[in-house]
């Protein structure tokens, strides 16, 4: 699969990479509406749902919240603040 970017992260405590397959958010009057999807990897890159399954929903939400941050680092790099 492609991703259009990978993050370097921990899932469980476990060194990890998610990939990012889609990503877009919108602001709306209860704040920012954010739409992710990503793999849980392992750190070369691989599908580990053995790790995935290890994602609670306070994990899930950090890891939104990395990936939120990530993505518009990269955007504001991008095309700038």
């Amino acid at each position: 699969m492609t991703y259009s970017t990978t993050i370097d992260t921990f899932v469980a405590g476990i060194p990890c990479q998610v990939g990012v397959i889609a990503f877009s958010f919108d602001y709306d009057e209860a704040g920012t509406f954010i739409e992710c999807e990503y793999d849980v990897l392992d750190r070369r890159g691989r599908k580990a749902p053995w790790l995935a399954r290890k994602v609670n929903p306070a994990m899930h939400a950090a890891l939104l919240n990395e990936i939120e941050h990530y993505m518009t680092a990269e955007f504001n790099e991008y095309f700038g603040d």
